[in-house]
């Protein structure tokens, strides 16, 4: 094995423990709204982890459009982290401080409309399969992120 397929098998492996996480803790109590939104923020991390790794898989396997799709796909789960765990700080650790509805809009107005430009050239404009993984040039939303 080379070791960009062990770091995906790694990566993989991390994504189950944390979606069993996420199970464990909504199946603890899911009418809780800490419990919910916890999960929804763990999956949301998640999410980036599978998609980062399906992008490298993609990559390995000469698809240049998968690698494309999942490289821009990764983007929605940090956009939703973000917003999902401030979210969650209204409740942890105290339960009874919950937003009202003007700043939970507020709080995942841009998020949302990110998310809606994620499959486009915005997020990720190209992208070149490398022998490690998937390269790619980040487009406008891509680079707003990182500010």
């Amino acid at each position: 094995m080379n070791l960009p397929i062990i770091i995906t098998v790694i990566d993989l492996s991390i994504s189950l423990f944390v979606l069993m996480l996420s199970f464990f803790v909504f199946r603890q109590n899911p009418t809780r709204d800490i419990n919910r939104i916890f999960s929804l923020t763990i999956l949301a991390f998640a999410s980036w982890i599978i998609s980062s790794s399906l992008s490298d898989i993609a990559g390995f396997n000469g698809s240049e459009f998968g690698a494309l799709f999942w490289a821009r796909a990764a983007i929605v789960g940090p956009f939703l982290f973000c917003p999902l765990f401030l979210y969650f700080t209204y409740f942890f650790p105290r339960e009874n401080n919950p937003p009202s509805r003007r700043k939970l809009v507020a709080l995942f107005l841009i998020p949302v409309f990110s998310v809606i430009f994620s499959p486009t050239k915005y997020n990720v404009e190209s992208v070149t399969l490398e022998s490690w993984g998937t390269g790619f040039v980040p487009g406008y939303l891509y680079l707003a992120l990182l500010t």
